[in-house]
């Protein structure tokens, strides 16, 4: 029973990491095709919250949330900024120690835009490392793999599926004392102050 349960988990994580190669390519193609509908962006970071929060607890990490569940709407293929705003939290969370803090911010930016902003207090990045984990399959530094799982896709399939929504992500960091994700989404309507 333990056996199958191991090798349902590796054949699962497996087959996310191919849908995420498989994301990464579509998206830089110019064949890509979004489903865009109308949604409430808070809503969708309720929810994504919501699905990490069992992970955060147990991990002694504290995720505070400072964005409105109501109030502005953008116009996106939901699946797909679902995805890349899973993949940034779940990076965020992932490389937080024990009893640190994740925090959710939003504020709006220039040109009908919004700024979501992932604070976490983990493990930070190194700046000659911030250009690197943008690229496909690198982690910061490779003895990190040692104790994070992962390929290195998460932010850079994030930034493929914001750019493709006319978006754009930022990273700021400092070894030892966090990371600041900063995501820019345009939006149809809304009040965020």
């Amino acid at each position: 029973d333990v056996y199958k349960r191991q090798i349902h988990n590796s054949g699962t994580q497996l087959l996310s990491a191919i849908n995420d190669i498989l994301d990464i390519v579509k998206s830089e193609s110019s064949g890509e095709d979004l489903n865009v509908q109308e949604i409430e962006f808070g809503q969708l970071m309720h929810r994504i919250i919501d699905g990490l929060s069992a992970e955060a607890a147990s991990g002694g990490i504290e995720i505070t949330n400072d964005v409105q569940q109501d109030g502005f709407r953008v116009r996106v293929d939901e699946r797909k900024i679902s995805r890349a705003m899973s993949n940034l939290l779940s990076n965020a969370v992932k490389f937080t120690e024990p009893g640190g803090k994740v925090r959710l911010q939003m504020a709006s930016g220039e040109n009908e835009t919004l700024m979501l902003s992932i604070v976490d207090s983990g493990i930070g990045i190194s700046p000659e490392d911030l250009p690197r984990i943008m690229e496909r399959f690198e982690q910061a530094d490779s003895s990190l793999s040692r104790g994070f799982e992962g390929l290195g896709l998460g932010i850079p399939l994030a930034r493929a599926l914001i750019q493709l929504h006319g978006g754009n992500i930022d990273l700021t960091s400092e070894l030892g004392r966090g990371t600041t994700v900063q995501v820019t989404l345009p939006v149809i309507s809304g009040d965020l102050a």
